[in-house]
């Protein structure tokens, strides 16, 4: 008990205590920030796939985003996860398995999240933002399937940020994708344009 005590006072202690670690915390927030940006510079065309850690291979919703993933790595597109388990791992593979680029985002968690080993090219973040700045900064579209576990307001940020649909060549290319996996019983699957 006297550990969790610890703790809420830290947390709790007023802002002007920790003022002098706000040069420290911005100048980390800033190598952060340029270390993506410089990892991702030449990524043109990204898809961020958004999805389930929890869903296992075997899943039809696992089979349905591996080969969604193939099928935009086909299309020339760079397909962004964050890296872990689940549907995350499946687009990382189908990407990878159809040549393209497979970028893992993960994130330090107290339980820590492994990144799978599908994905070719891995950062890691500190900051939730900077990870989220990154998802949607190199994405020209958002393919979301179910999240059991994602709060509803991860979903909405994700959904407002379609606009960022832009590239023709997406557009061209989205038929081809959206007809794989579009029974009645399957995910929704929704396309924004811009």
């Amino acid at each position: 008990m006297a550990a969790t005590g610890k703790r809420d006072r830290e947390l709790l202690r007023s802002p002007c205590d920790v003022e002098e670690e706000d040069e420290l915390r911005l100048e980390r927030i800033k190598e952060e920030i340029d270390r993506g940006f410089d990892a991702l510079r030449d990524v043109e065309d990204g898809v961020s796939i958004f999805g389930s850690a929890r869903v296992q291979e075997g899943h039809r919703w696992y089979e349905l985003c591996r080969e969604t993933a193939a099928c935009l790595a086909g299309h020339g597109f760079a397909v962004i996860t964050g890296g872990g388990p689940g549907l995350m791992e499946a687009a990382n593979r189908g990407a990878s398995e159809a040549g393209g680029l497979s970028v893992g985002l993960n994130i330090e968690l107290p339980r820590e999240q492994r990144t799978n080993p599908y994905v070719n090219r891995s950062l890691h973040f500190h900051y939730f933002f900077a990870r989220k700045l990154m998802f949607v900064r190199y994405a020209r579209a958002f393919v979301i399937f179910p999240m059991r576990s994602a709060p509803t307001s991860a979903r909405r940020r994700v959904c407002s940020a379609s606009w960022t649909l832009r590239t023709q060549s997406a557009r061209e290319s989205r038929a081809d994708c959206e007809a794989r996996g579009s029974d009645k019983r399957g995910p929704r699957h929704h396309v924004f344009s811009s």
